[in-house]
This record gives structure tokens, C-alpha cells and sequence, in this order.
């Protein structure tokens, strides 16, 4: 995210509007949460009932701009994810992407690596294809991807979210974090790994 974004004298700047301690951000689909310590952002998908304070607020998953989760059903304990709140639909790393039926339904069988390099280990997976999305790149190309529908596992909370599957060797993660995934959670953006630097079945040394 832009550093500018956080500085203090720039957020009127950015905003639309203010209601309760919260910010209307005129890009990324964010509201701003301010308060005495630091800044948070609250995704536009997430639900902003009419009369909440920032309090109410503080009261969901805060987490930092990258963190680490897990797919139970796809079969890998831990991948570390970014933030991206200008993204509709969460992206994961996919290669040799082969579809096929079973029972009448549409599958995708997929090769990830959970981390950058040619030595990271490959690990296969097989998830049900849920539909298909055009999906706008940062560099304005536009393409058709598979979306998937699986559970994630972030902290000690479990819910449904949907993938595109993308081959992203060139990018710095292997998978990034929507919008549509980040209900009831708040952005630290300052902070990276706010819920543990490292991943659940990693040593802390």
C-alpha cells in the first residue's frame, strides 16, 4: 500500500466523508479506522452498521499486511499471504492447471508452491470449480481465470473463501488476500505478521 495513504495530514485529502472515528478512503474500497495508537483499515465489503464506533470495531480479527494461513481441504498447513484491498477475489499461486468431472461436477487438479524459488517443494491439489472470472491484472492485461471455492484458516477462525487460480512465479506472493475474504477483520498496515511471524507448524526458532 502507499505510505502516503497513512500519513496524518493527508487523509482529509482521501476521504469522503467521516462518520464515528471512520474515514471514507476515495480509493482501495476502504474505510479508515483512527485511533489514539495507530490506523486501521477496515475493507468496504466488510459490514458497517449504522451507529458503529471505533470500538465496536477494535472488537474483530486484526491483522497485520501479511500473514500466514492454511487450506485444511487443499492440503498444505501454511502459506503466507499479502493484503490487497484494491482486489475483489483472493489469488493463489497455480501451475499445470488441468480441469476434469466427476459426479457431474468440475474440478481443477493444480500444482502450488507454498514459497518463491525452484526449490520450493510442489504440492498437488484438487478443489471444485466454483466459476470463472475476468480478472484485470496491476499491468492492465485481462484474463480469464478458474475460480475455486475452499476453506481458509486464518488464527483460530475457519470460513469459506474464493480463489483464482494465477501463475504468479514473477510476484513476490504466492497469494494475495481480497476483499470479499476480509469480513470482520481490520488492517494493520504497519505491521507484518501482527498474528505471529511464523507459520502454526514452524519452530518460533
Amino acid at each position: 500500500m502507499k505510505r502516503n495513504i497513512l500519513k496524518k495530514h493527508d487523509i482529509e485529502k482521501r476521504c469522503l466523508k467521516r462518520e464515528n472515528g471512520f474515514y471514507k478512503m476515495t480509493t482501495n474500497h476502504l474505510w479508515l479506522c483512527k485511533t489514539q495508537k495507530d490506523l486501521y483499515f477496515l475493507p468496504a465489503f466488510s459490514t458497517l452498521s449504522h451507529g458503529n464506533t471505533v470500538g465496536d470495531c477494535m472488537k474483530r480479527l486484526i491483522i497485520g499486511k501479511e500473514e500466514w494461513c492454511s487450506f485444511p481441504e487443499l492440503g498444505f498447513p501454511a502459506i503466507k499471504f499479502k493484503t490487497d484491498t484494491g482486489a475483489t477475489t483472493s489469488s493463489l499461486h497455480a501451475l499445470e492447471i488441468k480441469t476434469f468431472f466427476k459426479d457431474g461436477k468440475e474440478y481443477a487438479h493444480f500444482i502450488t508452491q507454498l514459497q518463491r524459488g525452484r526449490l520450493s517443494p510442489k504440492v498437488p491439489c484438487v478443489a471444485l470449480i466454483s466459476r470463472r472470472k475476468v480478472v484485470t491484472s496491476s499491468n492492465g492485461f485481462r484474463e480469464k481465470r478458474i475460480v475455486i471455492k475452499t476453506i481458509l484458516k486464518l488464527a483460530e477462525r475457519i470460513w469459506p473463501v474464493e480463489l483464482t487460480l494465477a501463475n504468479r512465479s514473477s510476484m513476490r506472493y504466492r497469494m494475495l488476500l481480497g476483499r470479499e475474504a476480509m469480513q470482520n477483520m481490520l488492517i494493520k498496515p504497519r505491521k507484518s505478521f501482527f498474528l505471529g511471524k511464523y507459520p502454526p507448524s514452524s519452530p518460533s526458532t
